[in-house]
């Protein structure tokens, strides 16, 4: 199989089940036969396993695909892309502002409704980092 195809697949799997398991009526169902903790382990390990398998996917067949663009080349693609670096380190390094009052941390405080950074984008990191 070509290599290109075996890391979409494999990306595509981890997007597919990270979102399926979070669609409220699945994430509702399975929170209320397994219980919170449970669930959260559940999503944890699925997560772990699709990510970590498509991670090694790529980083077999790194070299195996097309060249990239070579964007930076162009002086007007080199302004945006470094307009989306800014960003992106940005929300990676606003995303730990409020981290201990996150639903995501793990204090086991009452979760309040997000807001700020959170209201935009639940995972900042992960959008910063892609």
């Amino acid at each position: 199989m070509d290599p290109l195809l075996l890391v979409a697949l494999g990306f595509g799997l981890f997007a597919a089940t990270h979102l399926g398991l979070a669609w409220p009526p699945v994430r509702q169902r399975l929170v209320a036969r397994l219980g919170r903790w449970r669930f959260t382990l559940l999503f944890s390990l699925v997560a772990w396993l699709t990510f970590g398998s498509a991670f090694a996917t790529y980083a077999a067949h790194a070299h195996a695909g097309p060249a990239g663009l070579a964007l930076g080349v162009h002086a007007g693609a080199r302004g945006l892309l470094v307009a989306a670096i800014v960003l992106g380190s940005m929300l990676m390094t606003g995303s730990f502002a409020g981290y201990a009052r996150s639903p995501y941390a793990p204090s086991g405080q009452r979760v309040s409704e997000p807001r700020g950074l959170e209201r935009v984008t639940r995972h900042a990191f992960f959008v910063g980092f892609a």
